[in-house]
């Protein structure tokens, strides 16, 4: 969702940035004199866009929003005021000239005239062109962003295939460790059939199929995300929440520290593809 655009015309200048955002948030900066264009702006974003923290800013050329001068008349006599409190002290002042009172500030201000029509169809017409570089130039970091992602959901595939090929010794590595332990306890009458009842009971606990299975059926839905068209942000995001979830079931199961270090850098891999996730709409 992170990309800038610009537009520039004879008289104006539009510049339009999106940012990462779960959901869209527009902010417009308008000059005075055509703001009543900003409802016609906010729809025409909402059609184009769905996600992302869009700022637009709007500059017009001196020449294209002519102001009228206006005199303040209450800063004007405060002035006056002023002065005539000076020549008190001092009556050898000499009398202030028009001009020099005009110049100081506040005392005139310049409000642009309402924009015509043409320049409010211009203003339009820029941002939609605008609007459009934008999504062009978002559409070049998501063709950057899909690579990136599939790479670690290839690296991912790699981790779970390393670690179901590991978990077929789950079941024997915790019988020998619960014998040794038995053992180590002096336990020297050992109803074998209760030893198998743990022992069994604790190759169900370290079984990690059902946490590697669903780790591959996420991964294939990430790619049918990526593959398909339109918004896949939150879905993606959705997803993200369910591979954490597995891969944290996985690392408090593991059995093997091989295995445990395998699904910590699976943890990391997931991790980074979320913060990635953020930027797709």
């Amino acid at each position: 969702m992170t990309a800038f655009a610009k537009f520039e015309s004879a008289s104006l200048t539009w510049e339009v940035r999106s940012l990462n955002n779960r959901y869209l948030e527009v902010d417009f900066r308008l000059p005075p004199g055509i703001r009543e264009i900003e409802p016609v702006l906010r729809g025409h974003v909402r059609d184009a866009l769905a996600r992302g923290k869009v700022d637009a800013t709007l500059r017009l050329r001196k020449s294209a929003l002519p102001a009228t001068p206006e005199i303040d008349r209450p800063q004007l006599k405060a002035l006056l005021d002023v002065l005539e409190e000076v020549r008190d002290v001092a009556p050898e002042m000499e009398q202030p000239d028009a001009l020099e009172l005009l110049r100081w500030p506040g005392v005139v201000s310049a409000e642009p005239e309402a924009a015509d029509a043409s320049l409010r169809t211009e203003a339009l017409t820029g941002f939609e062109h605008a609007v459009q570089r934008l999504i062009e130039n978002r559409g070049v970091e998501g063709e950057k962003l899909d690579t990136v992602l599939r790479d670690k959901l290839a690296a991912l595939d790699s981790m779970v295939a390393d670690i179901r090929a590991r978990a077929a010794s789950f079941a024997p590595i915790a019988r020998d460790r619960m014998v040794g332990r038995l053992r180590e306890l002096d336990a020297v009458h050992l109803d074998s059939g209760r030893l198998e009842q743990e022992v069994a009971l604790l190759a169900q606990k370290a079984d990690v199929a059902e946490e590697l299975d669903r780790l591959g059926m996420h991964a294939g839905a990430c790619r049918d995300c990526l593959g398909a068209g339109g918004p896949q942000g939150r879905r993606l995001d959705f997803l993200m929440q369910e591979l954490s979830r597995e891969a944290n079931t996985l690392t408090a199961k593991a059995v093997t520290t091989e295995c445990a270090q395998r699904a910590v850098e699976l943890k990391v891999v997931v991790d980074q593809m979320r913060e990635q996730v953020q930027n797709v709409e």
